[in-house]
């Protein structure tokens, strides 16, 4: 049975002074976590001998002589908060490590105070700076100039669960998740393809599938093994992909989502191998591809859209969930989960009948909501829709209905015409009606059905 997932965030932001010509990153970051007042107990410091940062999950180690960092650098560099946050620095960036929480809910509440808590020690250090200058933080994950920071993801999982699982089923989980965890970002860098604009912030700077490195060569799963808890139970999976979100629902669904997907990878659930062909570049692709239109090869042939994917995964969770006990905030998770994806597969400016582009068979065709189009109530259900594809002048669609019944070949000489207190929704799209064992059985016209958005305004 999955454990608990116990998740948290650490976020390096960016940092300049404005007119301040000898601009030090690394003293302004130390003034600027000095300035937060706030009770400091001489005998909290951070204990660097947990640290392992060069453990590798696929079991070995990489030997470092390590300089150990004084009490007085200690004292420095560090703040542990009384809310169990640390503040500190980390290189060249001042950075704030959320305390952990057991739920994506309070995991963005946490988050969003270390937002208040940057701004609030950027007022004090401002105070005791010459009045010119000004200090500016940025909650981001690049400078522009070529260089990126990290807004690192952990959760804690069952030691017993085999790495290689996480990774097969986490590479394309992360490939596509992109499309509502995303910051958005202007331009390329890292001599990637150039673009005017991209999804991701991160998506430039990961270059390899799997390793241990966070500054440079970055992989989309990242293999360090430093739990910070009893390691013959427990390991901490360490996520450098993510961006910085501003964005209150991206983060949860960011945190949310992952909670869900590695609680069905430990309980070894996921019946689907969704593997990619080429993770790396597709992620780039999927960072790209503003209208989640284009698909990916996954390495079974198939060709599917990055809402595709995340599809998969979604539906995986409902039937996962469906048995088990599971805390309210799940559903919720869920639920927006869907509505993201639903809005992102449509299309703009669509009549409200198109429900978005569905890949049926890897084509990327159409998809009509036969309900709306019906003028039918929606089903209140997570039972996932079928659809039926059909062909019509060179074009392809996917009518969505509810289920498929028999498959019945009628004679054009029995069809009747329409009754006249027949639905005038129905009788904009009938073709007639057929008797079938006592009840009228309505036959739609296909041409009529995809003359979408024709009746709209009547409706």
């Amino acid at each position: 049975m999955a454990i608990p997932k116990v998740m948290g965030i650490e976020t390096e932001y960016g940092i300049t002074v404005k007119n301040q010509p000898d601009f030090n990153p690394i003293l302004s970051s130390l003034l600027l976590i000095n300035s937060y007042e706030t009770f400091r107990s001489s005998r909290v410091r951070w204990d660097y001998e947990a640290e392992s940062p060069l453990r590798d999950a696929r079991g070995f180690e990489y030997m470092e002589e390590k300089e150990g960092t004084s009490k007085e650098e200690s004292r420095l560099i560090n703040l542990i908060l009384s809310n169990g946050a640390r503040f500190y620095v980390d290189h060249a960036h001042p950075e704030y490590s959320s305390p952990e929480t057991t739920n994506p809910r309070d995991l963005v509440i946490w988050d969003r105070a270390g937002e208040r808590i940057l701004n609030l020690s950027r007022q004090r250090a401002e105070a005791v700076s010459p009045p010119e200058q000004r200090i500016l933080i940025y909650k981001n994950n690049t400078d522009s100039k070529g260089n990126s920071y990290g807004t690192h993801e952990n959760y804690l999982m069952d030691r017993r669960v085999p790495f290689a699982r996480i990774v097969q089923h986490m590479m394309p989980f992360f490939v596509t998740r992109q499309i509502f965890t995303g910051a958005g970002k202007v331009g390329a860098e890292n001599n990637a393809d150039p673009c005017d604009y991209q999804i991701s912030q991160r998506a430039d700077f990961l270059e390899t599938e799997v390793g241990l490195e966070t500054m440079h060569s970055r992989p989309i799963i990242n293999t360090r093994d430093e739990p910070h808890a009893d390691p013959e139970k427990y390991r901490r999976l360490h996520v450098i992909v993510g961006d910085a979100n501003m964005s209150e629902v991206s983060n949860y669904l960011k945190t949310g989502t992952m909670a869900i997907v590695l609680s069905m990878i430990e309980d070894d659930f996921i019946d689907r191998d969704l593997s990619l062909d080429s993770p790396v570049l597709s992620y780039r692709r999927v960072s790209r591809d503003l209208n989640c239109r284009e698909t990916m090869r996954l390495k079974d042939g198939r060709a599917l859209t990055a809402v595709d994917l995340q599809r998969e995964f979604l539906d995986m969770a409902h039937r996962y969930y469906r048995e088990r006990e599971h805390e309210p905030w799940v559903d919720d998770v869920m639920a927006r989960w869907q509505s993201v994806l639903d809005r992102l597969a449509r299309v703009p400016l669509a009549a409200p009948e198109i429900a978005g582009m569905l890949n049926l068979r890897g084509r990327i065709v159409t998809a009509i909501d036969m309900r709306r189009r019906l003028g039918l109530m929606p089903i209140e259900d997570d039972k996932p829709r079928m659809a039926v594809g059909i062909e019509s002048k060179g074009e392809s669609y996917g009518l969505l209905i509810d289920a498929i019944g028999e498959v019945l070949k009628l004679e054009a000489a029995s069809c009747e015409d329409n009754p006249v207190n027949l639905d005038a929704g129905l009788a904009r799209v009938s073709a007639g009606v057929h008797r079938l064992n006592g009840s009228l059985m309505v036959v739609l016209d296909v041409d009529r059905v995809l003359e979408v958005g024709a009746y709209s305004e009547a409706a």
